[in-house]
């Protein structure tokens, strides 16, 4: 779990960044890679947090 909170952190810093940088420059290019890895990092934590839950949800599959 805390590695999907600071997935999520990071996006968000390096978003920020990126949105604020010249399209193309190096500082945009280099954050934006930064938070392509950030997001995959959430998407994986995530599917594994879904996965191991032993929490009842009523969206997974068999409720």
């Amino acid at each position: 779990m805390t590695a999907h909170v600071v997935g999520g952190l990071v996006a968000l810093v390096a978003a920020v960044v990126a949105l604020s940088a010249q399209k193309g420059g190096t500082l945009h290019r280099g954050s934006g890679l930064v938070f392509v890895v950030a997001m995959v990092v959430m998407a994986a934590t995530g599917a594994a947090l879904a996965a191991f839950s032993r929490n009842a949800s009523p969206w997974s599959p068999g409720g």
